[in-house]
């Protein structure tokens, strides 16, 4: 009679809005995948400050994929759990020659960054992330990309997890990332590939020629996957959470 609700915030095409699952009947878990509400728009935090006074008021039991995650929320005076999500790969032989780019966030954000890049990088380039923008693939074929590729791409400076992230390090695929809260918690906060905010195009460049050139890197944040997204050690923390009700 339980309920495992998973919120993304914000809503996207994919997601679900906030009111669907704000104010759905008396579930008992709420599930945070995506937090950073001191940057949304005045429509989505008046939405937010709702739910999150609906999960006081009910009090839910909370889980987060991520200590940032969990910080946000306690800001708002909410505990929860945390728990990384699964995260998902496929077992193919790696050819290792591409580079994928998540490009859901800089078409709009920084479009020229986004135009040199893909002219430097022509004919290598897997570009995923955008229903607007990019061509929609079935979600296995994505995987495949992530396992084709040396190198993954990502401009994003607001996420609560970072899922692409989270993918290329499972399939051996080294990240190319801003330096933001979630992505330092995920890799270490002395990962050599995080993009700086005052970085160039020319530099940006030159570090992924670094990253695609790099044997070593793509081993590393694998064992940090490994041990990370475990299967077992995260179906274990799951059943000890769902025993208690």
């Amino acid at each position: 009679g339980h309920y495992i609700f998973e919120e993304y915030i914000p809503g996207t095409a994919i997601h679900s809005s906030p009111l669907a699952y704000g104010y759905r009947g008396d579930n008992d878990i709420f599930v945070f995948h995506d937090i950073f509400p001191l940057d949304m728009d005045t429509a989505y935090r008046t939405v937010f400050s709702y739910m999150l006074k609906h999960i006081r008021n009910k009090g839910y039991r909370v889980i987060s994929n991520s200590h940032y995650t969990a910080d946000m929320l306690i800001k708002h005076w909410i505990k929860s759990t945390v728990i990384y999500p699964f995260v998902d790969s496929v077992n193919i032989p790696y050819k290792k020659e591409g580079i994928v780019m998540d490009s859901s966030y800089i078409p709009y954000k920084r479009p020229e960054l986004y135009q040199e890049f893909l002219k430097y990088y022509n004919g290598k380039v897997y570009r995923i992330g955008n229903a607007l923008t990019d061509k929609v693939y079935p979600y296995y074929d994505v995987l495949k990309m992530y396992a084709d590729s040396r190198v993954l791409v990502n401009f994003s400076t607001k996420e609560g997890f970072g899922y692409p992230i989270a993918q290329a390090m499972i399939h051996r695929t080294i990240p190319v990332c801003s330096r933001i809260p979630v992505y330092e918690e995920i890799l270490e906060k002395d990962y050599p590939y995080f993009i700086e905010s005052d970085m160039n195009m020319h530099d940006i460049i030159d570090l992924v020629n670094q990253a695609y050139n790099d044997r070593v890197t793509g081993d590393y944040v694998y064992s940090i996957a490994k041990k990370k997204f475990n299967p077992e050690i995260l179906i274990e923390k799951w059943i000890e959470i769902l025993s208690e009700f």
